[in-house]
């Protein structure tokens, strides 16, 4: 199946396909990335009088991951997970469910 964006879009439009969300930026379709989760929070400093020792900083949360990857898959039954996209010189490829890959040519254009 092939990514099926609408021909008109509007900037700031949304498209979901196949689960994943992108949006038009007035020139091309991005994807949208959710944010990671957020980390722990951070003990909580001493209790007493004023000047009491901070707690320590929370983790830091999940950065989300890379949106695409120059490393392409071998096959259309490489390991994959959904959502990812990779890409080489010929080709963007989109993994549509576990261990599931499309692919669509890419050329230059003036």
């Amino acid at each position: 199946m092939a990514l099926d964006f609408p021909n008109n879009p509007s900037v700031d439009d949304i498209h979901n396909e196949n689960g994943i969300r992108f949006q038009w930026d007035g020139q091309a379709w991005v994807r949208i990335v959710s944010a990671g989760n957020q980390g722990f929070q951070g003990n909580q400093g001493v209790q007493g009088s004023a000047g009491g020792a901070q707690g320590d900083q929370g983790s830091q949360g999940d950065t989300g991951g890379a949106i695409a990857s120059s490393s392409a898959p071998a096959s259309a039954t490489s390991a994959g997970t959904a959502g990812t996209i990779a890409f080489d010189a010929d080709f963007m490829y989109v993994c549509i469910a576990t261990n599931t890959w499309k692919r669509v040519a890419i050329s230059t254009w003036s």
